[in-house]
């Protein structure tokens, strides 16, 4: 993981609430490790298999969120939400 995210993720854990902060860097960190290129060569798809993953859904929403805190940092823009966490509510 390179340095410049690894200060973004400590800065983002050492605000506000302290618990959930630490689980979503938690989470980007397994991330980072279960999907194995570098933070810069990361692209959505990769992102939403590792999301797609988990089976629960409530697993997939942490993720996700987990995966927007890394899109902010590393891109700044937001991530568009995968399909399998749309709701079917019209």
């Amino acid at each position: 993981m390179d340095r410049e995210l690894l200060h973004k993720l400590n800065l983002h854990a050492a605000r506000g609430g302290k618990t959930s902060r630490r689980r979503q860097v938690a989470r980007v960190k397994q991330m980072l490790q279960a999907i194995g290129k570098p933070s810069q060569q990361i692209g959505r798809a990769d992102v939403y298999q590792w999301i797609e993953a988990a089976e629960a859904v409530t697993t997939r929403r942490d993720r996700f969120y987990a995966a927007v805190l890394f899109w902010e940092l590393v891109y700044q823009k937001a991530l568009p939400r995968p399909v399998c966490l749309q709701s079917s509510k019209k």
